[in-house]
């Protein structure tokens, strides 16, 4: 078995708690409008405000849940769902996004993505998204 066979896996086995269950269930809706939502926006709209983005542990923890939703896709053939929720300042999913798909090796054994790269795959894996739950 191959490492990303064994990481595919690993993420098969992957169950989401029932806050994830509903954090999914809205980017999924999301992604048929083929919309986009700023982290705060995810907080407010999915979670009645309970992460506050100018909080570091509140960021870590959504970004945490947001992770854990897109390896549950991954194992499960689909799309990164966590792809359509971006930073509200670069456009594109933050840092943790990026640092998943490392380690998945969504785009092969390449370390390091430069900031144009990133806007490529992010354009990439979005479009993927859109087109497996967007409307037709």
């Amino acid at each position: 078995m191959t490492k990303k066979e064994m990481i595919k896996e690993r993420c098969r086995n992957i169950e989401l708690s029932p806050e994830e269950i509903g954090i999914k269930n809205y980017l999924q809706k999301v992604a048929e409008e083929r919309q986009l939502r700023h982290y705060q926006q995810v907080s407010i709209e999915c979670c009645n405000g309970k992460y506050d983005m100018a909080n570091d542990v509140d960021v870590e923890i959504l970004g945490g849940i947001l992770t854990h939703i897109s390896e549950y896709e991954f194992g499960h053939d689909r799309p990164l769902l966590s792809v359509v929720v971006i930073n509200k300042a670069d456009k594109i999913p933050g840092n943790g996004f990026w640092n998943m798909c490392q380690s998945l090796e969504y785009f092969g054994k390449k370390k390091t993505l430069n900031r144009d790269k990133q806007s490529d795959f992010f354009t990439a894996i979005l479009e993927e998204c859109y087109d497996h739950w967007g409307k037709k």
